[in-house]
């Protein structure tokens, strides 16, 4: 096992006066919320060089119970949203409004609720669970009534939304595991007997859908796939055993196949390290994190400045962010890719996790489940356009397809929004420009396009990252724009007006 130094550097927000119990980062990266007490603390983690952090806001609850649970919304739309929970009740807050912050307020569970899981397909949809052997989801626009609820024999101490397909959620039941489709709530997808003793987290893949992490007191952190023919799998297909020493987090690495993993802090004292593994190397960890001085309580990972970063919670009365070199991160499975290297795709190429949600989702109907869509279907490249037809004299009417009619300024004014995740937030055809964004799951991409002055004659539109408003890391914005270049140069060279195909591509 390796040491920390030269392969990873820390650095650490202190905040000596409040004694959190648990943490959650936004998705931007930028902020985190400390649950202290009865309160939530709302703090920035930008710095370089860490420091004592201090409350950009406080949210104060009204009732005297403690916060046991909070997490941000994953979606950029909403990324202000925040939700928390304290004995049976779950409460919303948006932290950027003036006077009254808490949105909604209201019973989630009949007992305790124990977690709390934003979808990663929907904005306004949480799931809630506790002992009472019943867990909910909810649309915060309308909390009169859960909008789907699931039941067990026993009651769920953990509940997580798939990052990758929006109808499936995973729960865990003392050693048990439960895999559901939200489509179908009567009956659970999957059991599966996960481990011998009590499960304490539970954590599904960032880009594999089928892939879910688990680990237990019983000293094991197990790696089951879960496919539509086997949902109820017997062995996982991997596993890591620490002696016998319980575990209390398992996070998998959003950018390969590694995990980092805190021991249970209340049986480990004097264990306060972070450990990194490689799921297919058992028998000694990637790397031990050391810096705090007490045990670790909770574990987060970040996107921030095209890098994957580890955050974690300490009882010292800190948050400690790692930064991974690149030796870790590809012995955590992250594969190294060449930026020069052209990629002969089409333009189905996931350049970024797909959030996959069936149009049934929504309704909550019971209908089959939808075939698997691994890869974004294609939109269809237009028809090559009729040539202009030859003008007989100069009173001779124009073809509606010559490109002297069709300005840049028409052409913006033509664009239309098709999909719905595309938007076209800025155009000045007098400079020869435009800014779309798309927005995918909880990713964002906005590009500002500059279109030469013979466009699109044998001449592509290039294309600029906007970094504070794209949350895909730069490998992946290299291959997009390779991507997108590559189908503008091929219209424009049959003399087609690429602006809107080239755009339409970046929403897949």
């Amino acid at each position: 096992m390796a040491d920390t130094v030269g392969y990873s550097d820390s650095v650490s927000f202190t905040f000596p006066d409040w004694q959190a119990l648990t943490f959650a980062v936004d998705c931007t990266g930028k902020r985190a919320v400390l649950a202290v007490q009865k309160w939530l603390a709302v703090v920035n983690i930008e710095s370089e060089q860490g420091g004592e952090c201090k409350a950009l806001r406080k949210l104060a609850k009204l009732n005297k119970y403690e916060i046991k649970a909070a997490q941000w919304c994953p979606h950029v739309k909403q990324l202000n949203y925040l939700a928390s929970t304290s004995q049976e009740k779950l409460e919303v807050w948006d932290i950027e409004a003036e006077r009254s912050p808490l949105l909604c307020s209201f019973k989630a569970q009949i007992r305790p609720v124990t977690d709390i899981s934003w979808s990663c397909a929907e904005p306004d949809l949480l799931a809630t669970c506790a002992v009472d052997t019943l867990f909910n989801v909810w649309d915060i626009r309308d909390t009169k009534r859960a909008k789907a609820s699931f039941r067990s024999t026993a009651g769920a101490s953990l509940v997580q939304w798939n990052r990758v397909n929006g109808s499936l959620l995973a729960s865990a039941h003392d050693s048990e595991l439960r895999i559901w489709d939200l489509r179908k709530p009567s009956t659970a997808l999957g059991y599966i007997t996960a481990h011998t003793s009590r499960i304490h987290d539970i954590d599904w893949s960032f880009r594999d859908e089928n892939v879910l992490t688990s680990c237990s007191h019983d000293s094991t952190i197990k790696f089951w796939e879960i496919g539509s023919e086997n949902p109820s799998p017997r062995e996982p297909v991997a596993a890591i055993k620490i002696g016998a020493q319980p575990i209390w987090r398992a996070r998998n690495y959003p950018a390969g196949n590694g995990v980092a993993m805190v021991f249970v802090p209340a049986l480990h004292a004097g264990e306060n390290r972070v450990l990194l593994w490689g799921r297919h190397n058992s028998s000694s960890p990637v790397v031990a994190l050391s810096g705090h001085t007490e045990p670790v309580l909770e574990l987060a990972w970040r996107r921030f400045r095209e890098e994957w970063q580890l955050v974690s919670l300490s009882r010292d009365h800190s948050l400690r962010v790692w930064r991974l070199n690149e030796q870790i991160a590809q012995q955590l499975g992250q594969a190294t890719v060449d930026p020069s290297a052209a990629r002969e795709e089409s333009l189905t190429s996931t350049l970024v996790p797909i959030i996959r949600v069936p149009e049934e989702e929504t309704s909550f109907n019971n209908g089959p489940p939808p075939r698997h869509l691994a890869t974004p279907t294609p939109t269809p490249s237009p028809s090559p356009p009729p040539p202009p037809v030859p003008m007989a004299s100069p009173a001779a009417p124009h073809h509606q397809y010559s490109p002297k009619l069709l300005t840049l300024m028409q052409e913006f004014t033509l664009f239309k929004s098709d999909p719905p995740n595309l938007e076209l937030e800025r155009t000045d055809a007098s400079q020869r420009s435009c800014t779309v964004k798309v927005q995918q799951g909880v990713h964002l991409v906005r590009l500002s396009i500059s279109f030469p002055s013979h466009y699109p004659y044998g001449a592509a539109p290039s294309f600029n990252f906007d970094r504070n408003g794209t949350t895909i890391d730069v490998t992946s914005q290299q291959e997009l724009n390779q991507v997108v270049a590559c189908a503008c140069m091929h219209s424009s060279s049959a003399h087609l007006f690429s602006y809107s195909m080239c755009v339409v591509c970046c929403s897949f």
